[in-house]
């Protein structure tokens, strides 16, 4: 689950009070998200990944072929050799302080200024970390609530503390289903709120390449804010599925400087214009 608008937002968005369509609202707001992905060739959210690559030409430089938030480990000669954080430095384009980074670049003054390669320069580098596209890293996740329990690594549902509170910016409820939030390092899928009641939250576990984990009392639980002018594009594009759903609508093919992208007939210029922004 990582849409960028949960189907209780695109509710309260096209006012609809009624719970009849609850569930294809869900499944709009989760197939809106997959086409902006598909139509910008990237992904908005967090995922933690090892990716690796070949020995680079120019061995000081290593390109990576996805958008990188953060370096967790970096290794080089075909395994042998962990590169520290002084040794090299993270870049977007010519930035050092701009994300997601699209290079990694060995360090004059480190203690391994270049890359290596043992017997095959084929996937001699390997990077660990998490990958996904937020222009504001730093400000992606809000901690909004505590857990008011302890939690092992196998429970489905986790109780915090005010679950139907405001979230920083005000808002309420802070939890929906379809959100992603994060405690410790692992990953979860809101898929349901039982604030009411017990203040509880069901949850898939370990998602995005994070593992379950066990978790006390008082852990943070913050939830990912994915980029303003993202949400507001799957929104609206969300929103004009749900209209155009008695309405079956066709793709066409719109070429772009950075390629051919695949979009469905019709779909809103305003939404148009943030994929073209976005679109490798």
């Amino acid at each position: 689950m990582n849409e960028y608008v949960t189907y209780a937002a695109l509710k309260t968005y096209l006012r609809i009070s009624e719970a009849d369509s609850d569930a294809l609202l869900r499944g709009f707001a989760t197939q809106a998200s997959r086409v902006f992905d598909q139509a910008t060739r990237r992904r908005f959210y967090p995922r933690i990944e090892t990716r690796s690559y070949d020995h680079p030409i120019n061995a000081n430089v290593l390109v990576v072929d996805d958008d990188l938030l953060t370096v967790e480990t970096f290794t080089t000669g075909n395994g042998g050799v962990t590169l520290a954080a002084a040794d090299y430095f993270v870049m977007c384009g010519r930035e050092y302080n701009l994300t997601p980074y699209d290079r990694i670049v060995m360090r004059m003054d480190g203690d391994h200024t270049s890359l290596e390669y043992l017997e095959t320069p084929q996937q001699a580098n390997t990077v660990a970390g998490v990958w996904g596209y937020h222009e504001d890293w730093a400000q992606a996740w809000d901690a909004v609530d505590v857990l008011a329990g302890d939690v092992n690594d196998a429970v489905v549902s986790l109780a915090v503390v005010d679950a139907d509170g405001a979230d920083l910016d005000g808002s309420t409820p802070r939890f929906a289903a379809q959100q992603l939030i994060q405690v410790g390092t692992e990953y979860m899928a809101v898929t349901g709120v039982t604030a009411e009641t017990t203040n509880t939250l069901a949850v898939r576990r370990g998602v995005n390449g994070t593992s379950a984990a066990a978790h006390a009392s008082g852990d943070a639980v913050s939830v990912y804010r994915p980029m303003v002018d993202v949400v507001h594009a799957v929104r609206r594009l969300a929103a004009w599925m749900y209209g155009q759903k008695d309405q079956p609508y066709a793709e066409r093919i719109q070429a772009a400087q950075q390629g051919i992208i695949m979009i469905p007939e019709g779909m809103p210029a305003d939404v148009q214009r943030v994929i073209r922004r976005y679109a490798r």
